[in-house]
């Protein structure tokens, strides 16, 4: 999530979680403005097993940046991090380095 203009916003994104930082591979636009221009940053994800109603929710706030520097850029070009729909325009990234880890595990009823 970021604050798009005055408005929060949430995007879909192609993710890698790489030692202490988020990477986002993405392309130019909305997303990569609204999030590097932000003060901070949050980044959720969740998962859910349907078989036994279990699941886990996971939000990280932080500082999100763009690599300028070549061996930054080299290291994330390196990761396994492919966007679903091909790799056309997506050939920046947004690192998130958290400030802070929340979550939650879901149980199932008794």
């Amino acid at each position: 999530m970021v604050n798009n203009g005055n408005q929060p916003d949430v995007f879909p994104v192609n993710y890698v979680v790489d030692t202490d930082r988020i990477v986002i591979r993405t392309a130019e636009g909305a997303k990569l403005a609204a999030a590097v221009a932000s003060d901070g940053v949050a980044f959720e994800i969740d998962a859910f097993n349907e078989a036994n109603c279990t699941g886990c929710s996971v939000v990280v706030h932080g500082i999100a940046q763009e690599p300028k520097a070549l061996g930054s850029v080299m290291r994330d070009e390196s990761l396994d991090l492919h966007p679903w729909a091909g790799r056309d325009g997506k050939s920046r990234f947004i690192e998130i380095v958290p400030t802070r880890i929340t979550g939650r595990r879901l149980s199932a009823p008794n």
